[in-house]
């Protein structure tokens, strides 16, 4: 029976410098030709998926962890964060000086100074070159006070001097708060979705517009924000590269990303 296959991008589709291995190809385009559906499953919005990864043998999105689902082009879900509760999140993020951007589905937001902050990270920590770095904020909209906005789906920050703990407990009960998907996540950044919206919450939208059930999917990940994805799907897959939480939360583990990790669980879960 074909089965609906959920894909996190970062460190399991493309390592860490945004490139897809030879074999993840193979195994993508295999499992279609076998009736399979290629769902990428992603905290990135959906405008930091570059174009090449969108057309590539993709039938649908869940981006910015959950918020926003199409499935052959077709909006199927969009949850965006409020205005009020966005604005509280903004005054905490300034008040503990801390780096942040907005992710919208068309568009990123950020400060000046956050923006140049932010692309400074990631050339340094990721070795990106600027190519890779626009991909992630070509984007972005400038915007020095984005209190009330309506059309954020989901936020990032970065190098805050409070620990997630503390964001986590500022924050709530509105808002979740999880480790970002870094190759070595740090306490210091993080994602914030609003309380509920979460890659599985996403993945039972597609699933009920589609009258398919849990059992009907499998899903790849290895990072903190696809724990519950993981344990959500009939299937989870934790990546090699992946954490030791992440892995607890998997039904099978599989070779590191740049090892052949995705052709080989898919080989071995007969997809192929």
């Amino acid at each position: 029976m074909a089965k609906l296959l959920f894909f996190d991008i970062d460190g399991t589709l493309v390592n860490f410098a945004g490139i897809i291995p030879d074999s993840t190809k193979d195994a993508l385009h295999r499992a279609r030709e076998n009736g399979h559906r290629v769902i990428l499953c992603t905290g990135r919005s959906k405008c930091q998926i570059p174009d090449w990864l969108r057309d590539f043998d993709v039938d649908g999105l869940v981006c910015a962890a959950g918020a926003y689902v199409e499935y052959e082009k077709e909006l199927i879900s969009h949850h965006a964060i409020g205005p009020e509760a966005l604005t509280k999140v903004i005054d905490y993020m300034e008040q503990e000086n801390i780096v942040y951007g907005l992710q919208c589905t068309g568009h990123n937001v950020s400060t000046r100074s956050g923006l140049a902050t932010m692309k400074k990270m990631f050339r340094e920590r990721f070795h990106m070159d600027e190519k890779q770095v626009e991909i992630i904020f070509g984007d972005t909209e400038f915007d020095d006070n984005p209190r009330g906005r309506s059309d954020v789906d989901k936020m990032i920050y970065y190098d805050s001097p409070v620990g997630i703990a503390a964001v986590q407990k500022a924050l709530a009960p509105e808002f979740d708060v999880t480790l970002s998907s870094f190759e070595e996540p740090d306490e210091t950044s993080g994602e914030i979705t609003q309380a509920g919206i979460t890659k599985s919450y996403g993945m039972q939208k597609l699933l009920d517009h589609l009258g398919m059930k849990r059992e009907d999917t499998v899903a790849f990940g290895d990072g903190p924000n696809d724990t519950d994805m993981l344990q959500f799907a009939g299937c989870g897959v934790a990546m090699g590269n992946a954490g030791e939480n992440v892995k607890r939360a998997a039904d099978l583990v599989t070779e590191h990303v740049d090892r052949d990790g995705v052709y080989l669980a898919m080989r071995r879960l007969g997809f192929f």
